[in-house]
């Protein structure tokens, strides 16, 4: 175990982010542990946290990833990106559920043109890819990704990458590197959003 708890993990990989990097970023947490991480992140660089939720869906045809954005990828024998959503009939792929089903909302982003992508650990790699591909469906031209630690794979997937550790282990859960890894609530989550609205935070 590396991390008493997130706010540890994210604490010690702010100082990570401010070390390697100058450039100014938007701080987005995917929901609802990374907006943990995200809030030490964005403390330590004086800028507002931000957040994108992410959820999967089991099909027939595999893992459908859907974001609060409206856009998202179908996991399957090919990982297909499903752009504009929301006016996107994804019955087909949710044969499962045996009714059609529609994502609607196409929320505008709020974000900046280069983010800084947060989670509190990465396994499979479905919601940090779902998550980048739908920021830059909505525009913003470069996305990093900062999570505590990250498998060898990560570091070839062309993005940058701020991370405390590379593990080498073959089969983790990302659980194993904290003391603490209770489930963050909605609750929690949604404070933390409040408080850095709240907060006076000055750019870089």
């Amino acid at each position: 175990m590396f991390f008493d708890d997130r706010y540890d993990a994210g604490e010690k990989l702010a100082q990570i982010v401010k070390s390697q990097s100058k450039d100014r970023w938007d701080v987005v947490g995917i929901a609802r542990g990374g907006i943990v991480i995200a809030d030490q992140i964005a403390r330590a660089l004086n800028v507002e946290t931000k957040a994108i939720c992410v959820e999967d869906i089991l099909t027939k045809q595999g893992y459908l990833t859907i974001s609060s954005l409206g856009s998202g990828m179908l996991f399957g024998k090919k990982n297909q990106f499903i752009k504009n959503a929301s006016t996107y009939d994804i019955g087909l792929y949710l044969g499962s559920l045996g009714k059609q089903q529609r994502i609607t909302g196409n929320l505008p982003s709020n974000y900046g043109s280069r983010v800084l992508l947060c989670d509190d650990g990465i396994v499979s790699g479905r919601t940090v890819v779902t998550a980048i591909q739908c920021l830059k469906n909505y525009g913003v031209k470069t996305v990093a990704v900062a999570i505590p630690v990250v498998l060898p794979w990560v570091l070839t997937q062309g993005f940058q990458v701020f991370a405390w550790r590379v593990s080498k282990m073959t089969n983790p859960t990302t659980g194993m590197f904290y003391k603490n890894f209770d489930d963050t609530t909605d609750l929690e989550a949604a404070e933390l959003l409040r408080k850095s609205r709240r907060l006076p935070r000055r750019p870089l």
